[in-house]
């Protein structure tokens, strides 16, 4: 799988385009709810997406979204979002606020309720792009009565958080302060990665997305045009990105 299409996957999902999907994890009958109203038509820019359909939205309070964990309380569904570098307003709070973890309770996929934003600790950190989710049971010391996060905070360390109410996520404690970045330089040599991206698509708007995230995480990139390669054997063509000179 391309970079662009895990991309594609994890917006649609942060989008809450896969949130129907989660009922299909358990097969105890949930709680009665209000019947959900007839989804819309998908918008003719989706039509491309196979195999799929447009059942809710949510716009994370226009925050650019990263990794997207959906976590049960028995019979509610909550989506915890991690977010790229950046700042927004927020409605709840009227304050603008740097971008760290947004709660949704998905349940009903067909109307997503926004819960909290909480932003990243400190004045360095900004952006909170991995989130992993558990039941204290299932921890050796935990509080089986809990549910706790681990995210990361902007790119200082990494934190525990109480999410037993997901609609108010307390601080706990921070595990592990690495005070630089949560991904350390590796000796291991320089890397490569290439998506090939079609004009005019749906998939190029993403692709667009993936550029932002790699300038802000302080990495090179080179867009390169195919019509520019003088054919099916060149390997370092206009524009291709020589050996070592991106990080």
């Amino acid at each position: 799988m391309t970079m662009t299409a895990r991309r594609m996957i994890s917006t649609l999902l942060a989008a809450g385009w896969l949130a129907a999907a989660v009922g299909g994890c358990d097969t105890r009958t949930p709680a009665a709810t209000a019947a959900a109203p007839p989804a819309a038509s998908a918008p003719a820019e989706y039509q491309n997406v196979v195999d799929m359909r447009l059942v809710g939205h949510d716009d994370l309070q226009a925050r650019s979204a990263y990794q997207p964990v959906i976590h049960r309380y028995g019979d509610r569904y909550i989506l915890f979002v991690g977010h790229h570098v950046g700042q927004a307003t927020n409605p709840q709070t009227g304050n603008v606020e740097k971008n760290g973890l947004s709660i949704v309770d998905v349940t009903n996929p067909a109307a997503p309720v926004y819960l909290a934003h909480m932003p990243p600790t400190g004045a360095e950190a900004n952006g909170t792009q991995h989130v992993q989710v558990c039941d204290g049971r299932e921890l050796a010391k935990g509080d089986p009565a809990k549910v706790y996060a681990i995210r990361t905070n902007g790119q200082v360390g990494y934190e525990v958080i109480d999410v037993t109410d997901p609609a108010k996520p307390a601080f706990l404690t921070t595990i592990a302060a690495t005070g630089t970045s949560s991904r350390p330089k590796s000796d291991r040599g320089t890397a490569h990665f290439y998506t090939v991206v079609a004009r005019d698509t749906l998939d190029q708007e993403y692709a667009a997305h993936r550029q932002r995230f790699l300038a802000e995480q302080g990495y090179a990139y080179t867009i390169v045009d195919a019509a520019d390669l003088a054919g099916p054997g060149e390997v370092n063509g206009p524009g291709w990105v020589d050996e070592g000179s991106a990080e």
